[in-house]
């Protein structure tokens, strides 16, 4: 008895120190930082852009976060009659029609909460036909992907390896590197609530999904890593960026890390309708000045 009440003061204390430390260290903000998104506008994509879009064929593979980009991209393209591309989701590889032209096909990849798995789904997709009949390819991961026990090191080989294999199959193939998809911080009471949860689970050596600290370092080896030399959709930057062009981070430990804008998300996570216009906007744009 003596021993569990000494190991439930130990927890007590270590949650209040843990407490401490972060209402001290960690303060949302809305910051302006020197990242740009890096990503064109629509409005600065001409015609001849948009026409050699409209004539490729493109593979999306994704998750839930991935609908609510599609969304906005179905959206966006009700509005705009320069955008001449069809969404057509497969049940698999055989399913893709090689002499189509300006589709985004897309398919659910792996199982959340197991980045690898959505890399090895990514990689038989191609494997399977995917590959050699589309122009440009990309795998999205999901904001449950990576947590607080993820060893991002491991994570990021693993993805760099993959996509280096594939580029060395299919070097007809554009594939494009997109960041991971970022949290709302959470404010007053239910901020704390969830600081506590999350110290918990540490504590316990539970991975804790739900934060944005790994999910930065993730997205910073992306940016190091391919920023320059490969195209990156730098989905973690536009989420991260309100429409004024200030940035919603907040401070561990004196670094800036990026949190999604709070009015982009209902739930803290997905994409609300604002958000999923904002992301699609930036991704069409960005796909169109591909060369």
């Amino acid at each position: 008895m003596a021993e569990c009440g000494a190991v439930a003061r130990r927890l007590c204390v270590a949650v209040l120190v843990s407490l401490l430390v972060s209402m001290v260290g960690l303060t949302a903000v809305n910051n302006a930082v020197s990242r740009e998104d890096g990503n064109m506008n629509m409005e600065q994509v001409s015609a001849e852009q948009w026409n050699r879009l409209a004539k490729k064929r493109l593979f999306f593979g994704h998750q839930s976060v991935g609908y609510n980009i599609l969304d906005g991209v179905n959206r966006i393209m009700e509005k705009n009659s320069a955008l001449n591309l069809k969404i057509v989701k497969l049940a698999s590889p055989a399913d893709l029609d090689p002499k189509a032209e300006g589709v985004i096909f897309h398919a659910e990849m792996g199982k959340n909460f197991n980045p690898r798995s959505k890399m090895d789904s990514f990689a038989e997709w191609m494997d399977k036909g995917v590959g050699d009949n589309v122009d440009i390819a990309f795998l999205k991961l999901c904001f449950v992907d990576i947590g607080t026990q993820t060893n991002i090191e491991e994570l990021f080989e693993y993805y760099r390896k993959t996509l280096a294999g594939l580029k060395e199959k299919f070097p007809s193939t554009t594939f494009v590197h997109f960041t991971v998809p970022l949290l709302a911080e959470q404010v007053g009471f239910a901020k704390w609530k969830h600081r506590l949860k999350g110290i918990v689970k540490k504590i316990l050596g539970k991975n804790e999904f739900y934060e944005n600290v790994n999910k930065f370092a993730f997205n910073e080896m992306i940016r190091s890593e391919y920023m320059g030399k490969e195209p990156v959709f730098d989905l973690a930057a536009v989420e991260s960026t309100f429409p004024d062009g200030s940035r919603s981070t907040f401070a561990v430990s004196g670094k800036q890390i990026e949190s999604m804008v709070p009015a982009y998300t209902n739930d803290g996570g997905h994409l609300d309708p604002q958000g999923q216009d904002i992301v699609a906007r930036k991704l069409l744009a960005f796909l169109a000045t591909l060369e």
